[in-house]
């Protein structure tokens, strides 16, 4: 419950926003007027909450098959790949219902340490640097020291 998710059609090489929902109690959204021969792109603008965010856009298509349409997964061009991880879906021509589900990971989140932060390891990094090339100049100044 909570996801939010948007839905883009592909027009001329580019992705216009069709429309934006969020997930019901249940999970579930519905997209209506969907037409077939495009490709349609879902993304996953924030997850529900205790969810880690899909990163990963998922492209698929409607395509007629004489009396029936077919959900087809592609990639952003239209051409057909496997479904991605946790994805799955059908197209019911009847009720020209399409269902996605998109399963989520639980999130997490990791704890503050209240560490030192990067400025004692920068400083120890810039003597590490520094210490060996003043070194090599001081060597080098008692060398000429002593021919002069």
């Amino acid at each position: 419950m909570g996801a939010k998710f948007g839905l883009y059609r592909q027009e001329n090489g580019a992705y216009r926003p069709v429309e934006t929902l969020t997930t019901g109690v249940d999970g579930h959204i519905t997209f209506f007027d969907l037409t077939t021969d495009t490709v349609y792109k879902l993304v996953e603008e924030r997850p529900p909450d205790g969810y880690a965010i899909i990163t990963k856009e998922i492209f698929f298509a409607l395509r007629p098959n004489g009396n029936t349409v077919s959900l087809r997964f592609c990639d952003a061009e239209g051409n057909a790949v496997s479904p991605p991880n946790a994805v799955t879906g059908e197209y019911v021509t009847g009720n020209r219902l399409l269902t996605l589900t998109v399963k989520n990971l639980r999130g997490y989140e990791l704890p503050s340490t209240g560490g030192t932060g990067l400025f004692f390891y920068m400083l120890c990094g810039l003597f590490l640097v520094t210490a060996p090339l003043v070194y090599g100049l001081s060597l080098r100044r008692k060398r000429e020291r002593r021919r002069g």
